[in-house]
């Protein structure tokens, strides 16, 4: 019988890494007791594995309100040009 090894890129990406957690829990929990991950003595997946939904939904969150931040600068420059704009025009 062959040894088979597996090989996982671990991503950088936070959003992927995470997605990649949750494949990892998900086939963890599908497995119950024959999974080998109960070996484990540190990082346990059984106190660490539910954590994982709630990191991704607070990232997808952080990402939102990064997407909003950045609209509302946007919008503040806009208003911003005009007022400089304005103080520059006294100067003429």
């Amino acid at each position: 019988m062959a040894n088979s090894t597996y090989r996982v890129t671990i991503p950088k990406n936070v959003e992927e890494l995470l997605n990649l957690a949750a494949s990892v829990y998900k086939k963890h929990t599908d497995l119950g007791a024959a999974s080998p991950l109960n070996s484990m003595v540190s990082h346990k997946w059984a106190d660490n594995g539910p954590n994982v939904a709630s990191c991704l939904a607070l990232h997808k969150q952080a990402e939102e309100l990064k997407r909003q931040a950045e609209e509302t600068y946007r919008q503040r420059d806009l208003l911003l040009g005009e007022i400089t704009d304005q103080h520059t025009n006294f100067e003429d």
